[in-house]
């Protein structure tokens, strides 16, 4: 996190006295011994998530950081690195509140910039996925509308264990779709064109030999691009 090339560890949690939560960086001197960053100051959280990943395309990492506080708010914020390990809040980036979180980045729509994708309980226990595209690392993310108020689309079953995942689709006029599969590296898994007719579609996507993690099926109709995520998660594996 302070740019000297050793490993630096953030913890978040609530402490046993049941009622402190915590968000504390400690940094590594390149010997394993580490020492509490007085520093930065992050309001401490439980139910929590964190993710490090260079959002605005300055070659470090910055900091995501969602949960609840002591106070009981849900909350997720965005911190800047400025390279030495020194972080500045980011106002204004469009990210919901949630606790119960799980937190993703990667380069979805293939700008060389990294997206956000973020899932928990908002403030009234509605679980909420989200899709963040990040608009040029140097200003606010902006959502991405949920699939229903773009296309009539549904992917399932998600998450999946059986090597089979379908894509539901209501299309407006006989067309030929793009569908390509991607990990969170962009690596293509597949991609094939799937004809459809005017009307309810079901296009039945095989895959095997996939590790377990989170995936994204990627629809390419008329020049629009949408992103589906997909949870491979075989207990077997």
């Amino acid at each position: 996190m302070d740019g000297d090339s050793d490993q630096d560890v953030l913890i978040t949690g609530e402490m046993d006295d049941w009622g402190t939560r915590i968000a504390i960086l400690y940094l590594n001197d390149g010997t394993g011994r580490f020492a509490e960053d007085t520093i930065n100051v992050f309001e401490g959280v439980d139910l929590s998530a964190v993710v490090f990943s260079d959002l605005n395309i300055d070659g470090d990492l910055d900091l995501i950081l969602a949960g609840r506080t002591s106070t009981g708010f849900r909350t997720t914020k965005w911190f800047s690195n400025d390279g030495t390990g020194h972080f500045t809040r980011v106002l204004n980036h469009g990210f919901k509140n949630v606790i119960e979180a799980s937190i993703a980045t990667a380069d979805v729509d293939g700008d060389d910039d990294k997206d956000v994708f973020i899932i928990g309980l908002t403030a009234a226990d509605i679980p909420v996925g989200n899709l963040y595209l990040n608009m040029g690392g140097n200003v606010a993310v902006k959502e991405q509308p949920p699939a229903a108020q773009r296309n009539a689309v549904r992917l399932y079953p998600n998450p999946n264990a059986f090597g089979k995942v379908f894509l539901e689709y209501n299309s407006n006029q006989s067309q030929t779709l793009q569908i390509a599969m991607i990990d969170l590296n962009g690596k293509t898994m597949f991609e094939r064109a799937c004809p459809v007719a005017l009307g309810l579609n079901t296009l039945s996507l095989d895959y095997a030999n996939l590790t377990n993690g989170m995936y994204w099926i990627r629809m390419v109709e008329h020049g629009k691009v949408e992103y589906l995520p997909l949870v491979v998660n075989d207990l077997d594996k």
